[in-house]
């Protein structure tokens, strides 16, 4: 009897909370261009969740400035701790329902500097996005939001172009949403000043009220 009426009480009132993990690097984790991290477009999210009394957690000990996708392509593949929680990533991954994957701004722009962003780096960079995406789709089966790249002093548009066709093919193959920020982006008012590649604060409110739009909350 006690049974029947635990199930009768879930069915009644659901757990409407969400659990909110963000993955990537320091556009992700919200760095500004003082060199010191900021509020992200994941954090606006984090306290709207909290303010409407949805937000079961939120979890960004994987936000990493300067990470690259190879990086975070092995923690996954060798179930890294997180250096808070002390909790394995796949664990982290598999208790989300949504993730927000936000990583190659740093990368990119990393390369271009050396000289050494051409489209052997791309390729690169893809074909490990697509793995990682292919090995969280194998355990994870919730909401995944892919935030593309835009262009910096040092990343053309073009290039941008190119990468985000590429994101966003790997999507919609692996059931993920695809959210492209390079019109936004070329908005000065979101930076700075000329020199910066980060966003500023407007610019992170702006990528998170596309993504409010995108989940429809």
């Amino acid at each position: 009897m006690g049974i029947i009426f635990t199930i009768l009480i879930n069915l009644r009132f659901p757990d409407n909370k969400t659990s909110l993990v963000a993955l990537g690097d320091g556009c992700a984790e919200g760095m500004t261009s003082y060199d010191m991290v900021g509020l992200s477009f994941n954090d606006y999210l984090n306290d709207y969740l909290e303010k409407q009394h949805k937000l079961k957690n939120f979890n960004n000990e994987f936000t990493i400035q300067n990470m690259e996708i190879e990086e975070l392509l092995d923690m996954l593949q060798d179930n890294e701790l997180s250096c808070k929680t002390k909790l394995p990533i796949q664990q982290i991954i598999d208790q989300a329902d949504i993730l927000t994957i936000a990583i190659g701004i740093d990368e990119f722009t990393n390369l271009s500097l050396k000289n050494k962003l051409n489209e052997e780096a791309i390729i690169k960079y893809l074909n490990n996005y697509e793995t990682f995406i292919q090995k969280v789709r194998s355990f994870y089966n919730k909401t995944i939001i892919i935030i593309g790249i835009y262009p910096t002093n040092n990343i053309k548009s073009d290039i941008v172009y190119q990468i985000n066709k590429g994101l966003e093919k790997i999507a919609v193959n692996y059931k993920c949403q695809f959210l492209d920020i390079m019109a936004l982006s070329l908005k000065k008012e979101y930076y700075l000043n000329e020199d910066s590649y980060y966003l500023n604060y407007l610019g992170h409110k702006e990528i998170y009220n596309n993504i409010k739009k995108t989940l429809k909350i």
